[in-house]
């Protein structure tokens, strides 16, 4: 093995050094990357959810709002009801 590594010189040993430390740092890069993009996915799963949730919420309180507000505005404003 050292003869090997004594044919390939110090360029050939640097070059090698260097191939392998790029490798793993894309390696590393790469899984950030996959990381992140989950994390972003489950944040906007959620938000999806609360904007749903708070758009149901908004309907059905405009919903109320109609039936019971209504009327009071139309007894207080007599021209328009007619």
């Amino acid at each position: 093995m050292l003869e090997w590594f004594a044919s390939l010189g110090v360029g050939g040993v640097l070059a090698g050094v260097i191939f392998f430390w790029h490798r793993r740092d894309t390696q590393v890069y790469q899984a950030t990357l996959i990381e992140l993009h989950s994390r972003a996915a489950e944040r906007e799963t959620a938000l999806l959810t609360t904007v749903r949730e708070n758009t149901a919420a908004i309907t059905v309180l405009t919903t109320i709002f109609e039936r019971f507000a209504c009327p009071f505005d139309r007894e207080q404003h007599p021209r328009d009801a007619g």
